[in-house]
C-alpha cells in the first residue's frame, strides 16, 4: 500500500484525476471466461471481501479530490469457474451488477 499511496499521490500532485480500477482479482493474464476474474468475486476472493476492500480504498482516498471514482470491475463477463453470468437488474445479489 505504501507504493500504491505514493503512485496515487504522485499522479494527483501532477493534476491527474484517478479512477481506482479492479482489473482482476487473481494475478495473471486477463480476460477469458475461465480465468476466475469475470465477476467482482471468485472462489478465493468472496464478494464480502471485495466490498470491504472497495470501502477501504474509497475511505483511504476520500480527502484527495482528484481520486474521482471506482471502476468496480474491468471487463465484467461470464465466469465459468463459478457458473455465473453477470446480469443487470435481476435482483439476484450474486450476479446482479
Amino acid at each position: 500500500m505504501t507504493v500504491f499511496d505514493k503512485v496515487i499521490q504522485s499522479l494527483t500532485d501532477n493534476g491527474l484525476m484517478v479512477i481506482l480500477n479492479n482489473h482482476v482479482s487473481n494475478a495473471g493474464k486477463c480476460c477469458s471466461t475461465t480465468d476466475s476474474n469475470g465477476m467482482w468475486y471468485n472462489k478465493e476472493y468472496k464478494d464480502d471481501k471485495f466490498f470491504e476492500v472497495l470501502r477501504g480504498l474509497t475511505s483511504r482516498y476520500l480527502e484527495n479530490s482528484l481520486v474521482v471514482g471506482n471502476d468496480l470491475r474491468n471487463e465484467l463477463r461470464p465466469d465459468e469457474t463459478i457458473g455465473l453470468m453477470p446480469v443487470w437488474g435481476s435482483g439476484i445479489e450474486m450476479n446482479d451488477w
